[in-house]
């Protein structure tokens, strides 16, 4: 167990795939934003954060207009298979931070911490942005 508080702690290619799919595009976002920053890459960082909102509030205003047989999965595997791309691509993979001597992996526990909050808050995000279309007359929520 690491004690050393000069350690940096990195979420894994693996976790990012995890959190991204268990907790929506703003677990996605966070452990993207929270890599770039550990690692020293601000520009990167603050890209992910303007990018990844973009994205994930462009995606709530289009699916309620997606026809009813258009696969919910699709939206779920993109945006994980687009942060797994992302930290295997731009940041360090598995094998690198387990061999590195200041850097050691986040814990798996956080990871499913975070997916749940995020979760939820994109959930609460989800039922606002239904609730405005609806009161603006573009979607029907009593159908």
């Amino acid at each position: 167990m690491e004690t050393d508080k000069s350690v940096k702690k990195l979420y894994s290619p693996g976790q990012v795939s995890a959190a991204s799919f268990f907790g929506g595009p703003l677990a996605a976002i966070f452990t993207l934003y929270k890599n770039f920053v550990t690692l020293g890459n601000i520009n990167k960082a603050k890209n992910t954060l303007v990018v990844g909102s973009l994205l994930t509030f462009l995606s709530l205003f289009i699916i309620p207009f997606l026809p009813e047989d258009f696969p919910n999965m699709a939206i779920s595997v993109g945006y994980t298979a687009s942060a797994a791309s992302v930290a295997t691509q731009y940041q360090m993979k598995k094998i690198d931070i387990a061999e590195s001597d200041i850097y050691s992996f986040q814990s798996n526990w956080k990871v499913l911490g975070l997916s749940l909050v995020s979760i939820i808050l994109f959930l609460c995000l989800v039922i606002a942005i239904g609730l405005s279309l609806d009161s603006a007359g573009y979607i029907d929520l009593n159908e």
